[in-house]
């Protein structure tokens, strides 16, 4: 007999354990007074009787409390009650479901608790010994408006967000490529020039929703105020980038948390990191999506109608670096637009541009007009003398910032050049 009381008593302790996995809280709306219930097991199970919590009220589920939903909940299920005779606060207090029966003090009692605002309540030390809330935590006071949410799993404080009302429908979690997860804009960018000993430009921002898949860039140059040259998806060249929910979006190739760069001075003008204008300032701004459907096949998968796209951050600005650095072996330094080796006049010019060359101790070996995606637009004849200016015409070229730059026997010399 002994045997089987043991028995029977330790049933029922995994019983009250698999009710406790199974009933959560699922979203609390304060100023109204109703909380969803879920049924997160693989079985009905039916809540009429249970208790709710808020010391010293008590009130027990009947029918009469319902709004939506049924208390048999299947599996999956929800059910909105009607929690007024809790008279709960919005500012500081608390919520337990309990089962029908048994001791508010008593841990096996206690389905799922949380509280707000402050810890600790009256109930806080038996869900802690439940295992069902953890010790000091509270969830912050939502903003007016604002819903308290569970996103599926744990017993954390950080477990709960604040969202718009979902009451009688599932919630939608911070991972879920949902279009209210866009409806922020991406905040925290910065440019970062002082990794690499300096001779890369690189960018960072913050990775607000946990939903992205990645970010867009949209960058042009600027005069410091204004975009001087049309805006193009040039520095990532419009791609998605891949993102990471806890930390920075990165491209695919660097590490976790690594900022994306943009440019590298060591190894100008080759290379997809080189497409834009050395020593030339640029505003830029973000926006980021996840994808809606991933079965969808590339390039549709990147369509605008596939994804959902958060507003563009706020522009910020940054000035590039020169190409070269000193090089860590030799202690040389690579030459740079600072050494004005050569001259560009007029400049700027709509037409006829005259190249004075003969400060240029070096072998020339040829020269080169690169525009802002680092594309040669004009590689002007070789017909020149050191004697005097070389000519070319610029007339065709599409208004703004180009580089001209000349190939000698010791490395490349660069100069910026404006197209009126």
């Amino acid at each position: 007999m002994n045997h089987l009381k043991k028995w029977s008593l330790a049933l029922l302790f995994l019983s009250s354990i698999s009710v406790q996995a199974q009933i959560v809280i699922n979203e609390l709306d304060i100023a109204s007074q109703q909380v969803e219930i879920k049924n997160q097991g693989l079985s009905t199970v039916n809540i009429t009787g249970y208790r709710l919590c808020n010391f010293p009220s008590y009130p027990s589920l009947t029918s009469s409390l319902v709004i939506s939903g049924s208390l048999s909940v299947p599996a999956g299920g929800l059910v909105l009650v009607n929690g007024s005779g809790l008279n709960l606060s919005t500012v500081d207090g608390e919520l337990g479901i309990y089962l029908p029966s048994g001791n508010f003090s008593d841990p096996l009692a206690i389905v799922d608790y949380i509280e707000w605002g402050s810890s600790p309540h009256a109930r806080s030390s038996t869900a802690v010994a439940a295992g069902t809330w953890t010790t000091g935590n509270f969830i912050p006071i939502p903003l007016a408006g604002n819903t308290i949410n569970f996103d599926g799993q744990g017993n954390t404080a950080l477990d709960y967000y604040p969202d718009s009302p979902t009451l009688g429908s599932p919630n939608i979690l911070a991972s879920d490529c949902h279009a209210s997860n866009f409806s922020q804009t991406p905040d925290g960018l910065w440019s970062d020039q002082t990794g690499a000993n300096g001779t890369r430009t690189t960018l960072k921002w913050n990775h607000y929703s946990d939903a992205s898949d990645g970010c867009l860039i949209e960058g042009a140059l600027t005069d410091g105020v204004n975009n001087t040259s049309p805006f193009v998806e040039v520095l990532m060249e419009g791609n998605l980038v891949a993102g990471d929910a806890d930390g920075f979006d990165k491209s695919p190739n660097l590490g976790h948390s690594s900022p994306f760069t943009v440019f590298n001075s060591l190894t100008y003008p080759n290379g997809n990191t080189n497409n834009m204008i050395p020593e030339a300032q640029y505003m830029w701004r973000v926006r980021c999506a996840c994808i809606r459907d991933n079965s969808i096949p590339l390039p549709a998968k990147l369509a605008p109608s596939n994804l959902y796209l958060s507003p563009w951050s706020s522009f910020t600005f940054f000035t590039n670096l020169a190409p070269g650095s000193i090089d860590a072996e030799s202690s040389v330094v690579a030459k740079s637009m600072n050494h004005q080796e050569f001259s560009i006049f007029p400049n700027p010019s709509n037409d006829v541009v005259y190249l004075d060359l003969t400060r240029i101790t070096e072998t020339i070996l040829d020269v080169s007009v690169i525009n802002a995606l680092g594309e040669i637009v004009l590689r002007p004849s070789m017909q020149y003398v050191k004697s005097g200016p070389m000519s070319f015409n610029v007339s065709d070229l599409e208004t703004g910032m180009y580089l001209i730059q000349v190939g000698t026997s010791e490395g490349e010399l660069i100069q910026s050049l404006i197209k009126k």
